[in-house]
């Protein structure tokens, strides 16, 4: 099952490139948990597809246009860790911005339920051994 959730990521991510926002939410549960970096404007826990809107509505403000590149899929069993370039300008500053985000990703019955945000790849790593 694991492996189809690697898929089911791709998959989401690829949607998410070539349509945007509106495309990804066919890949998100109605009830989804998307708890961003704490880096990120935003960064408290946002709740199903508003949550998610939202969130990226704060984004926007901030960054205006930005990228997720999805560098690199780990099969954790229960969750799926996705090491993703994050690359944007500060909307106000145009200070560049472009690093590593490890987002946490949990998959239930072909949807992501959670999505947990960080930036150290062990810490995520400790998060997904601990079963939390």
């Amino acid at each position: 099952m694991s492996e189809e959730n690697v898929e089911i990521l791709r998959r989401g991510h690829e949607a998410f490139r070539e349509g945007g926002e509106q495309a990804i939410y066919e890949y998100l549960d109605p009830d989804i948990e998307l708890t961003a970096i704490e880096e990120l404007p935003g960064n408290e826990t946002h709740y199903g597809h508003a949550g998610v809107h939202d969130w990226f509505q704060t984004l926007r403000e901030a960054f205006g246009d930005f990228t997720w590149e999805p560098q690199e899929y780990v099969d954790l069993g229960e969750h799926v860790l996705i090491a993703t370039r994050f690359i944007a300008e500060g909307l106000g500053s145009g200070v560049p911005v472009e690093v590593t985000v490890y987002n946490l990703w949990t998959v239930r019955q072909g949807k992501a339920v959670q999505i947990r945000g960080y930036l150290n790849r062990e810490d995520a790593l400790a998060v997904a051994g601990s079963g939390d």
